[in-house]
């Protein structure tokens, strides 16, 4: 989904996408894979855990 959505992003011609970490998802893994698929855009992260501490309650959640 990211990959489609950072896709239609560059061919409409925005800098960049932003994706901040949310839903379990883990956001720095995610850009990697629109990255390598989806050139043309910049990526960006919003605040991210940066330790598997603070990523606990997260995966408590589910």
């Amino acid at each position: 989904m990211i990959v489609d959505q950072s896709r239609a992003a560059a061919t409409a011609g925005f800098a960049g996408v932003w994706l901040g970490q949310r839903d379990g998802r883990d956001a720095l893994t995610t850009l990697a894979v629109a990255g390598r698929q989806v050139s043309g855009i910049e990526l960006g992260t919003a605040v991210v855990p940066s330790y598997p501490g603070i990523r606990w309650p997260l995966r408590r959640r589910r």
